[in-house]
C-alpha cells in the first residue's frame, strides 16, 4: 500500500472539489498508516468511518454542481460514485464482520479508483464548467 501524494495533475480547477479531492487523499493515506501500523479494529473503524463519510459528501457536493449546470455526463457520473459504493459497502460488512485485512482491501480500492476516477471521469467536466466560469 502506497502513500497517494497530490500533484497538479490532479486538479480539476474548481477549488472545493480539489480541496475535498485533498482531504479524500489524506483520509485514504490515514486509513493506510491505521492498517499498516495495526491500530487495531476499533481505530481503524473510526478511520474507516470518516472516510466513508467524506466520501459521500464528496460525491454529494460533486453531483450537485453539475447538476445545478446541466451537465450532460452527470448521469455516468453518478453512475461511477454508485457502483464504488456498492463495491465499498461490500468491504466495509467484511470489516465489520472482523475482518481487519479488509482495511488494506479498501484502502487499495479507494486509492486506484480515486486517481482514476479523477484523472478521467471528473477531468471530462472540466471543460463543460470552465466555459460556465465554475472552474
Amino acid at each position: 500500500m502506497a502513500e497517494i501524494i497530490w500533484s497538479p495533475s490532479l486538479s480539476v480547477g474548481v477549488a472545493e472539489f480539489d480541496r475535498e479531492h485533498r482531504q479524500l487523499i489524506g483520509y485514504i493515506n490515514d486509513l493506510r498508516r491505521a492498517a499498516s501500523e495495526g491500530r487495531g479494529h476499533a481505530a481503524l473503524g473510526q478511520t474507516l468511518v470518516q472516510l466513508l463519510d467524506y466520501t459521500k459528501t464528496h460525491f454529494t457536493h460533486e453531483e450537485a454542481l453539475l447538476a445545478e449546470h446541466d451537465y450532460p455526463g452527470l448521469a455516468a457520473h453518478k453512475r461511477e460514485h454508485d457502483l464504488l459504493a456498492s463495491r465499498v459497502r461490500v468491504v466495509e460488512e467484511a470489516f465489520n464482520a472482523g475482518d481487519d485485512s479488509a482495511a488494506s482491501e479498501m484502502h487499495d480500492l479507494l486509492a486506484d479508483w480515486l486517481k482514476f476516477h479523477i484523472l478521467h471521469t471528473d477531468k471530462a467536466y472540466v471543460a463543460f464548467l470552465t466555459e460556465r466560469g465554475v472552474a
